[in-house]
């Protein structure tokens, strides 16, 4: 506040500019000062069945709404960092001037402000029951993903394919929780990920 308040006191003062110049550029500074964001927004969700809680942590920074955003996110159990993700969306911003591309909105500005300040925080979450008939084949495809996402698996400092192998034992008569999360709006984002609770790490079982 000191800033906005001493920046129009400045704009003000008398000067060799004319008052229209100082007014339009009074105007430009306070639209760019309000325009920026600088903000984390955080939210607990089920990471078990148990009841295990964890921490999803999204920080998004924006100094210009005409420009690409910037943004992270993270999921904590405890102080400990289980998933990290961060990204600077140069590939999609012309997007948003369709429309189409975010739902409930009518142009740019209003579909990328709906996007990285509500939408692109939820959590899709799904329960994988023991009886489930999509079990036995989440467990196939989770050993062939585990071949391909490795970065999931480097805290562990084991093989991927052992701690899936050790994951589906261990909760072989217990229902786990799955959850997604959409970096754009056409749905691109995460696997269907878990909590792996003995190895405190988050894996990936399936990709629709």
């Amino acid at each position: 506040m000191k800033t906005i308040i001493l920046i129009i006191i400045f704009l003000l003062c008398p000067s060799s500019h004319n008052s229209k110049d100082n007014k339009e550029q009074l105007r430009q500074t306070l639209s760019t000062l309000v325009n920026r964001i600088d903000t984390i927004i955080t939210k607990e969700f089920a990471l078990t069945i148990e009841g295990i809680k964890g921490q999803f942590q999204y920080h998004l920074k924006v100094n210009d709404w005409e420009k690409p955003v910037s943004w992270q996110i993270k999921i904590f159990k405890d102080d400990h960092i289980a998933f990290s993700k961060s990204q600077l969306d140069t590939t999609i911003d012309e997007f948003f001037h369709d429309i189409e591309y975010v739902s409930d909105c009518s142009n740019y500005l209003e579909c990328k402000k709906l996007w990285y300040l509500e939408k692109i925080t939820r959590i899709n979450l799904d329960t994988l029951k023991v009886n489930d008939r999509r079990r036995n084949y989440f467990i196939k495809v989770s050993k062939e993903m585990a071949k391909h996402f490795p970065e999931y698996y480097k805290k562990t400092n084991s093989p991927a394919d052992s701690v899936i192998t050790s994951f589906w034992v261990e909760n072989s008569k217990q229902d786990i929780i799955l959850f997604t999360l959409a970096f754009a709006p056409e749905g691109r984002g995460t696997p269907f990920l878990t909590y792996y609770k003995s190895k405190e790490i988050i894996i990936p079982i399936y990709a629709p």
